[in-house]
């Protein structure tokens, strides 16, 4: 059986290499049209692509929304024109040697069929046809060329002048944030794609000139040269010859000079467009007829005309069309003021009624100074949005709080590259990136999922409780139809999930967080002491955390004597747990602690401490304003395979001082103590005294 053959697929840059080879054998070929005698058919397919290249360059201008779009002009201006010197001089050759013989058929269809549609016939069709051929090079020469030419020269010394000023403002730009090092590097090469190409046109604009005094020139050689070749050298009367070369004469003018005319005409529509982005025919037309009054009074004038000598029914025509333009106009633009002012109305009555959208505090803001506005711009190249929303889904999956969304806003009153994260509308957070900063996004997201992390219990309110029951119920009803509404309350299990948060113990498995408070709320509402049994539940994920590869886990232990000191100021209160002790007692074991953790700290490893179950909540509570980062971990969250390495021991070398002692509730807001300042008894009231450390470790409330 035979397989039919398969075709070769063609090489990726086959074309791309025959793309580099046009121009250059266009180029050669030019040069040897000079030389080399073409055949009448050549010249008509030549001719006519001449003419198909000015219509294209003639359309393509009017449809480049920036002259910078089309900055190949000069370069494919100069091409055209050595393109149309060559076909003269083809032709020429071509008139001058076969007129004798071929007739008006010497140089090509194409330049036959323009000699007879301008000369006609007689001798009265070669002074029209002359007449034509000079208003035509005379326009052009005088008009469109000269012009074009002059607005190349004002363009081109305007732009090189403005280009320091526009230098200035890019960095302005640059050194305010309004742009990045993108934007300006794509606005500098700008300026120099305008410099570089009015300069061209500028130069451009001579080849044209020239063109046209070349194209008289050679009309003038023609007829001389034709007038003797036909004459002296062929025998024909004058009469004869000077009917037959000044009829091709005429017809390779104009078929040569009407591509030169568009094509100037081309160049004078680029150099007069505007830098800013238009399409010309559609602003053309709005431009033009964007004012009913104009129209209206022009269309009144050509009514008054009807009353003079004037032909009546155009100026009745036109006239009568322009003022319906104007009526028409004049109504559309009154409703689309109307609607505009009817949106305005409701917008303004909307801002009015809406009062109460000004008590509404988003849960989490970002502020951003002026620099730093770049960032959250997606089309000056800024991903801080798409960041924020991968912190979210980190968040998300490290310690199972849904982050609320971020709402992201200027600040005017913030330094130039400084931001600030507020949450409910407090500021949490701030600070400053440096402008030698590799990547300033990536530091503001680290920075916010920090921040995140650090207030989660303060982000978890009612509705992302109820959302993450909800969607927990979809896949374990159970566990929450055993424990909601029944046995607790939602906002009793967010306090549970809040005390949880603030040692950085991860929610993410709400169904085993829910069943052991299932176990535990029929004995206890407190917070606090669900908190612990939760903990106790997840000891293998705790004591995971902070041990090494060998299981080991480094830690720092109190004596068992101010454990006992702890665990008796340690009670049980209507507002929950509280502690009884002395300022400087507290002061002084938090001290005590940090001096024997900062060896663990030294040592890279985590800064633990493991104490005994009853008195870990009254020591994460002692120690959670002065040492925000410590891990306060109980013997019953330690795994049978882990083995602990005690580093160092926390004497009970305190003194004592009971006659002050108040109480520290385990109940403060988001993880701060509600402690009073420290106090004296007097009379039996608590008269507030003063301190004397440099660093207090409770503030004054």
């Amino acid at each position: 059986m035979s397989s039919a053959a398969v075709p070769r697929p063609a090489l990726p840059g086959a074309w791309t290499r025959v793309k580099d080879l046009i121009l250059p054998i266009a180029m050669i070929a030019s040069v040897l049209v000079i030389v080399v005698p073409m055949p009448a058919a050549i010249m008509d397919l030549l001719l006519a692509s001449n003419i198909t290249i000015a219509v294209i360059m003639l359309l393509t201008t009017l449809y480049v929304r920036t002259p910078l779009e089309f900055n190949i002009f000069p370069s494919l201006l100069l091409a055209t024109t050595l393109f149309r010197l060559v076909l003269n001089v083809a032709t020429t050759r071509l008139i001058l040697t076969r007129a004798d013989t071929d007739g008006l058929y010497a140089a090509g269809g194409v330049v036959r069929t323009f000699s007879e549609f301008v000369t006609g016939g007689g001798n009265e069709g070669l002074v029209v046809g002359l007449i034509i051929f000079s208003i035509i090079v005379l326009i052009q020469f005088v008009v469109i060329t000269k012009g074009a030419t002059r607005i190349s020269e004002v363009a081109a010394r305007f732009t090189l002048d403005g280009m320091p000023g526009k230098q200035m403002a890019i960095d302005a730009d640059l050194g305010a944030g309004a742009i990045d090092e993108h934007e300006a590097m794509r606005r500098r090469r700008e300026i120099t794609q305008q410099a570089d190409f009015f300069g061209a046109m500028d130069g451009a604009g001579k080849f044209v000139r020239g063109d046209a005094v070349a194209g008289i020139v050679i009309v003038l050689i023609n007829i001389i040269g034709g007038l003797f070749i036909g004459i002296v050298l062929n025998g024909m009367g004058l009469s004869q010859a000077g009917s037959l070369f000044t009829k091709l004469t005429i017809g390779d003018g104009l078929v040569t000079q009407i591509p030169a005319f568009l094509i100037s005409l081309a160049a004078g529509m680029l150099v007069t467009r505007s830098s800013q982005e238009s399409n010309l025919p559609s602003e053309f037309l709005r431009q033009l007829f964007s004012r009913p009054q104009a129209l209206a009074v022009a269309g009144g004038f050509l009514c008054i005309l009807i009353f003079t000598s004037l032909p009546t029914v155009p100026l009745l025509l036109i006239g009568s069309a322009c003022v319906g333009m104007a009526v028409v106009l004049s109504r559309r633009e009154t409703k689309v003021q109307a609607a505009q002012a009817k949106k305005q109305a409701k917008a303004t009555h909307r801002a009015e009624q809406r009062v109460e959208d000004y008590l509404a505090v988003d849960p989490m803001e970002l502020e951003l100074g002026v620099g730093l506005i770049r960032l959250a711009d997606s089309k000056r190249g800024g991903d801080l949005l798409e960041r924020i929303g991968r912190v979210r889904q980190a968040v998300a999956a490290e310690i199972g709080v849904i982050m609320p969304k971020v709402r992201v806003r200027d600040n005017m009153r913030l330094e130039q590259h400084q931001y600030r994260m507020k949450i409910a509308d407090l500021v949490v957070a701030q600070g400053d990136i440096d402008g030698a900063e590799a990547d300033p996004g990536s530091a503001i997201a680290a920075r916010l999922s920090e921040t995140a992390r650090r207030h989660a219990d303060e982000l978890l309110d009612r509705d992302a409780v109820k959302h993450l029951i909800d969607e927990l119920k979809k896949t374990s009803p159970a566990a929450v139809d055993e424990l909601i509404p029944g046995t607790m309350k939602l906002g009793e299990v967010q306090q549970v999930l809040q005390v949880l948060l603030r040692e950085g113990v991860s929610i993410r498995q709400l169904g085993p967080i829910l069943e052991t408070l299932g176990d535990w709320a029929h004995r206890t509402k407190d917070p606090i002491l669900l908190a612990e049994h939760v903990r106790r539940r997840f000891a293998r994920a705790l004591c995971g955390r902070y041990r090494d590869r060998d299981n080991r886990l480094h830690v720092v232990t109190l004596d068992p004597a101010l454990e006992e000191r702890i665990l008796a100021g340690f009670e049980h209160a209507d507002g929950g747990i509280s502690i009884r002790l002395a300022p400087h007692e507290t002061e002084q074991i938090c001290r005590a602690i940090e001096s024997e953790v900062a060896r663990l700290i030294d040592a890279g490893r985590p800064p633990a401490v493991l104490v005994g179950t009853r008195v870990r909540p009254a020591v994460r509570q002692l120690t959670a304003t002065r040492l925000p980062r410590l891990v306060v971990l109980s013997y019953d969250e330690i795994t049978r395979d882990t083995r602990i390495e005690s580093v160092a021991m926390v004497s009970d070398a305190v003194e004592r001082d009971p006659a002050e002692r108040y109480p520290v509730s385990l109940h403060g807001g988001h993880g701060e103590n509600r402690v009073p300042p420290p106090a004296t008894a007097v009379a039996g009231r608590f008269m507030p005294t003063q301190t004397t450390n440099s660093e207090p470790l409770i503030p004054n409330p």
